[in-house]
This record gives C-alpha cells, structure tokens and sequence, in this order.
C-alpha cells in the first residue's frame, strides 16, 4: 500500500486525488511524516521550506515558479508538479509513482563535479568504465563520474542491468 501525504490547497488536493485514484487501488493518505511516505507539498515561499524535514521522505513539490527550485534540490525530489501545468506533470509523476509501487525503476544520484545528477534507470543504455570513471551513456546524453563499477552494478543488477565485460554493463532492455 502507498502512503502519500498531501500538503497544499484544496483545489490542488482535489485535482490530484482524482488523478490518483484513476491509477492506484491502494493509497492510504496520512497526515503524519515518516520513512517510506511520499509527501505532495506546496511551496509558495521560504517559510514552507523551512518546515521541511530530511528524514527519508520522498517528496513531490508543487510550485508556481522556478524561484525555489535551487533550494529545493536539497531535499532530492522526486519531481515536481508546476502550477501552470498541473495536469500533464500529474500524469508524469504517476508514472513515476507507479515504477516505485511496482519496485521497478530507480531514480539514481551521483556526484558529478560540484553538483548531484539524478537518473532514472531506464534511461541508462550502457555503463562503461575507463581508469577511476564511469561514463553512463543515457537516451540522451553521456555523464562522467567517479564511481567504481562493481558499486553501481550492486544497484543495478535487480533492475535487468548485466556486467559482459571487466569495464562495461549494460541494460537488458536495449
């Protein structure tokens, strides 16, 4: 069972328990925090990023502009729902929603130069390393980092990704 947590307007909470409930059967919606909760919240200004908490929630923010997004990147969502384009962002994030169910799909971070990138796994087409660097070749672009291969196989392995050779894996689906 899902346990989403959503914190904004009505209007908005509406909109996105009817979407919700068109995809899911299982949703339990709670009011309390803690591990393992999805939490839809809406941000409208510094105050609601200062009441956020970092303890293994996945968040989902709903915003009128970009003019947080900096700081909200801190708390790694998983997506955001933009105000002026609720209903197609809502689709999106209940795909996401539905691989996390599932347990299939897994949103990967990694450290590259100063900044964490995040990448879905479906994306991936192949991994290959050269010396201490990964480079992981996606749909659409090509991300260098430092990581050992045996590390990120160790991740990817129940997702259908397979080592065929010392320096490269690749995902079975491609």
């Amino acid at each position: 069972m899902m346990k989403i947590n959503i914190q904004c307007n009505q209007q908005f909470m509406n909109t996105i328990k009817r979407k919700l409930q068109l995809y899911f059967n299982d949703i339990d919606y709670v009011d309390c925090l803690s591990e393992g909760i999805v939490c839809i919240k809406e941000i409208k200004d510094l105050d609601d990023i200062e009441t956020l908490s970092k303890n293994g929630l996945d968040y989902i923010f709903i915003i009128d502009s970009g003019e947080y997004m900096f700081e909200l990147l801190e708390y790694s969502p998983i997506s955001f729902i933009r105000v002026m384009n609720i209903e197609g962002d809502i689709e999106k994030v209940i795909r996401i929603l539905q691989c996390k169910n599932k347990g299939v799909g897994k949103i990967l971070e990694f450290k590259v130069g100063y900044q964490n990138i995040r990448i879905d796994s479906d994306n991936i087409e192949y991994i290959e390393s050269y010396g201490h660097y990964l480079f992981i070749h996606t749909l659409s672009a090509v991300f260098k980092v430092r990581e050992k291969i045996s590390n990120i196989l160790s991740k990817l392995e129940s997702l259908g990704f397979l080592r065929v050779h010392k320096s490269y894996i690749v995902n079975t689906n491609y």
